[in-house]
């Protein structure tokens, strides 16, 4: 890995090519675009403390930026949780959001003095009575909104049976400390989380009502990639919503409210730079070339393995033709398919797309691409994932 200073992501790229000694995918990391992301969030949720979600994109070089920018984390697991604390994140700005964790992971989170984690049924309260029943734990509701990746079926209890999981926490003497929920990926209307949050409100209220003192609101992830309008229209629906419910001189007093964004902190940080290894040319009689299909040498095994649950427009690739001075090249657009490296049929990058016609050696540039990306890659058939080879600051 090596810092460059003065570059763009794509001033990067076209480096990183001309540099290359392999034939190895590559990814570029915008350290600028992790510390402007985190301050549009303060300035736009300014009451809300990011806990960004590790599996997102695990990178340490991501991690690392991150724990210098203060702001705290979402852990699944140990290995998550660990990774964390190695890299100087305290205890206190982790949360263990997962409902139901590995017994040696309570165990472990005890050990390391995490107290905050996440709960939805009753063996799970259980659990932490018998393994660490000092733990500051937060009822994750199922309040699903209008969102491409909805989470409610496999996490959250529907809110009408939260008295009697909190009867239960009481029965067990455990500390529930507040509330969580996740509305689901990719929201598109904001009015998803101010309706949970008023959910929230009712929930809370209920744990008041048995004696429990709740002082945190989690209120989950789903937030867009992009730093536009769709955010900050969010954002000012988020921050209506909890000063209606939780106004700092309301009678909850200030509540701590945190987040957990993923594709927001980290999806347009990263640009990710793939070659050109085969191509088969469809022709008519004529000798046109009808269809192009390119076979690159990343796919769904590896860096766009988000591919396999969900769809992204890849209309803002850039061409970076390293062979150019040795044929006629044509910027005419042609019907394009997008194969991954793997003997697998089903490692399909991209379909119908219009490209120009690229040779063996030409490089595509993905901008944006750093959410669900790394964090996800595998090995199969033995192929080489992409790791971040550059990392770019000031320019």
């Amino acid at each position: 890995m090596k810092v460059l200073e003065g570059l763009s992501p794509y001033e990067a790229a076209c480096f990183g090519i001309k540099e290359a000694k392999d034939e190895d995918p590559f990814f570029i990391l915008d350290a600028n675009d992790l510390h402007r992301k985190v301050n549009v969030w303060k300035e736009n949720l300014p009451r809300v403390k990011p806990f960004y979600a590790v599996k997102c994109n695990n990178d340490p070089e991501v991690l690392k930026i991150l724990v210098h920018l203060g702001i705290g984390f979402d852990v699944a697991s140990v290995v998550e949780l660990k990774t964390m604390l190695n890299l100087g994140a305290d205890p206190s700005n982790i949360v263990f959001a997962h409902t139901c964790k590995l017994p040696s992971h309570v165990l472990i989170a005890k050990s390391l003095k995490v107290l905050k984690m996440t709960f939805d049924n009753i063996d799970e309260l259980y659990k932490i009575k018998e393994l660490y029943p000092e733990a500051h734990l937060l009822l994750r509701l199922s309040c699903d909104g209008k969102d491409d990746h909805k989470l409610g079926k496999k996490f959250g209890t529907d809110p009408i049976y939260c008295t009697g999981l909190l009867a239960v926490a009481k029965e067990l003497e455990l500390n529930v400390v507040g509330v969580s929920f996740h509305v689901g990926s990719r929201v598109q209307d904001g009015a998803s989380y101010f309706d949970a949050i008023g959910v929230s409100h009712w929930v809370i209220e209920q744990a008041r009502s048995m004696g429990f003192k709740p002082h945190i609101l989690d209120i989950g992830g789903g937030f867009p990639q992009i730093t536009g309008d769709l955010f900050t229209d969010e954002a000012k629906v988020i921050s209506e919503g909890l000063e209606k419910f939780f106004p700092n001189d309301g009678p909850f007093g200030p509540m701590e409210i945190i987040a957990e964004p993923g594709r927001y902190i980290v999806g347009t940080a990263l640009s990710l730079v793939t070659m050109v290894s085969s191509r088969r040319l469809v022709r008519s009689f004529d000798g046109k070339v009808q269809e192009a299909m390119y076979y690159l040498n990343d796919g769904i095994y590896g860096s766009f393995s988000f591919l396999r649950y969900e769809e992204r427009d890849f209309k803002n690739y850039i061409v970076i033709r390293k062979t150019s001075k040795d044929y006629n090249v044509s910027d005419k657009q042609v019907p394009t398919i997008l194969w991954g490296p793997t003997c697998d049929s089903n490692d399909l990058v991209a379909k119908d797309m219009g490209m120009p016609e690229l040779h063996i050696g030409d490089f595509v540039y993905w901008p944006a691409i750093g959410d669900y990306t790394i964090a996800a890659q595998s090995t199969f058939n033995g192929l080489a994932k992409a790791f971040i080879r550059y990392v770019i600051t000031q320019y």
